[in-house]
Parts: structure tokens; sequence; C-alpha cells
């Protein structure tokens, strides 16, 4: 009913001045939106383009729009800004990042103080009150939506029918093997245009202040592993993949809120498996230095290092003559 009535202009829709890039799924967790979002501001950024990231902020504890980033300062940490978001400020420290439940109101917002080129939207597919110029579907690769049950009883937001909305579709996870993603035939079913697959690996790793920490440091000893995030099996899968000793894996629900009590649990496992350091993801380090006192107390039992992922996507050039059309299309 909510779509019928965007559908059919009942309700209103804010279209900005400026191109919107939008990006979001289809299943709550773990489907890889925000490293998407990543590769489109890194291309735009390369192009010399003005950019505005705009999110939800999902897990904050503030309400209304709030600035994360002005472009020059982190302004915000995850608790009052979101992880992701937050994230992708440490990220892209020129871009603003802003955050807000309305992203029309964080449009404006964002319109007002940075004047932008582009906006991009962070988990926006189902925010329909404003446009968008770019539809970015990311679809997990690793199994067939169709196999998902609509909520609450699975893990799916919309039906089947809304992929028809999507300008592009992304296949994130495909099969490392063969490369071929599960559930291609679904979205065809639905959608007839331009499809791509995204390859995710741990191309690096950094330390809590961004430096980079080299690989064989972190091979060297053993590692506990630390991920409050969708699919904390992947995250183990691809370390292990990499010649990481893994001496234990404290798991969180994604976007977990950590405590002090949980950091002290951290340490005592560190301790406990005579581990030399704990290795998180980009997102969860931005919780635990959220928390305060956590990283002085971390940092005493071992270091803190998270892995830093890198993105392909094939084929390479299609998503970015997308965007590349969209701009052409405002100038």
């Amino acid at each position: 009913m909510r779509n019928a009535a965007y559908e059919h202009r009942v309700f209103t829709v804010y279209r900005p001045p400026v191109p919107v890039i939008a990006v979001g799924n289809l299943t709550v967790g773990g489907t890889g939106k925000t490293p998407i979002v990543a590769w489109i501001a890194t291309y735009l950024r390369s192009q010399h383009r003005r950019t505005a990231i705009l999110s939800r902020g999902y897990g904050r504890r503030s309400k209304g729009v709030r600035v994360v980033s002005d472009g020059q300062r982190l302004l915000a940490d995850a608790r009052e800004g979101g992880d992701e978001p937050v994230q992708l400020a440490r990220s892209f420290p020129e871009i603003p990042v802003v955050v807000g439940e309305s992203r029309s109101e964080a449009a404006r917002e964002a319109l007002t103080r940075f004047a932008p080129e582009v906006l991009v939207l962070d988990d926006a597919y189902q925010h329909r009150a404003i446009a968008r110029d770019l539809n970015v579907l990311v679809v997990d690769g690793s199994h067939d939506l169709a196999s998902d049950r609509l909520l609450p009883a699975g893990r799916r937001r919309e039906p089947l029918s809304a992929i028809q909305r999507a300008s592009v579709v992304v296949f994130t996870h495909p099969d490392p093997a063969t490369g071929a993603v599960a559930g291609e035939g679904t979205v065809r079913l639905w959608f007839d245009g331009p499809v791509v697959v995204c390859t995710r690996t741990i191309g690096s790793f950094a330390d809590a202040a961004g430096q980079v920490v080299e690989g064989d440091r972190v091979k060297h000893g053993r590692s506990v592993l630390v991920s409050g995030i969708g699919q904390p099996e992947r995250f183990e899968r691809d370390l292990r993949a990499l010649g990481i000793d893994v001496a234990g894996h404290l798991r969180y629900r994604d976007h977990y809120r950590f405590t002090r009590e949980d950091v002290r649990a951290m340490i005592a496992a560190v301790e406990h498996a005579g581990a030399q350091r704990i290795v998180t993801t980009e997102k969860d380090m931005v919780r635990l230095m959220s928390v305060p006192g956590a990283m002085d107390m971390l940092a005493a039992a071992g270091a803190v290092t998270a892995a830093r992922l890198a993105v392909t996507v094939h084929p390479p050039d299609t998503l970015a003559s997308l965007i590349d059309a969209v701009m052409r299309r405002s100038a």
C-alpha cells in the first residue's frame, strides 16, 4: 500500500536540485551496501565531484538531522552518528556526511551547508520520500532472493516485484571459486537492466588512528576476532584465508552497541587464548572507539587492528558509466 501511494503520487516526493544516487537492498543485514557506497564515493572523488553522503544513521542515540562530518572534521562518534556513517566519514574525510531519519531533511541540510554537486544515499531503497536519479539495488549473490521470506518471518523487506525500481543491480558475495552468483534468474524475472558483480577482499589493515598496519605483522602471533556484523562467518573465513591465526571469535549482533563490560570480555578472551591482538572490522572499530576508555584498555592487552575491504566491480565500467550519465544529464 505504501509503494502504491508513492507510485500514484498520493505521497509527495522531494526532488533535490542535484543528482541523487541511492544505494539499498531488499533484505536486512549483511548484503554489503556500505562498501558499494564507498566505491561510488571513491569514483565521484576521482571525477572531482563535490559529494555529500546521507544516511539514516541506524543505531545512533541522536534524533533528527545530525552532521557527522563537515568535510573537514569528524563531528560525531558512532553513538551519535551511527557506525556506518562514521566509518564512511573516516574513510572520506573530505566528504560531508549527514544523517537523518528523513533523507529529505538531511538533503536540505547538506545542500544548504555544503553545496554538493551530487548526493549519495546509503540504505535508501525503501526511503521513497526523496527522488533518485540512479537507484542501486545490492543483492547478496550467495543465495537466491526467492528463498527469503518477507519480514517478520524472514529477511526480505519487500516483495520481489520491488526489484523493478532498480536502475542497476549489484550482486555481492559471488562464489569465491567460480565467481557465479545465486538468484540471478530470480532477479531477471523482474529486471532487464544492467547487472554487475562486486567482489570484496580484505585489502589492508589499519589501527585506530587509521594508520596502515602491515599484513605480516597481523599474521604474526595469534588473533582474537571481534565482529558485530551481518555475516560474521564470512569475516572469519576471509581472515583465515589470509593466513591469520584465529584464536577465537567474539560475535555480536549487527550494529551492536559495545559496553565497557564487553571490552573487559574481549581482554579476557585475548589473555585466555594467549593472543597478541584483536582483529575487527572498520564498522566495529568505530563503535569500540565510542566507548569511553575502551581503546586504552584494549591497547594495554594487545594491538587492535581493523580489516579494510577492497572492492572491485565487474564489468569494471558499467557502474561508472551509469554515474557519468546521471552527472551529464544534470549539467
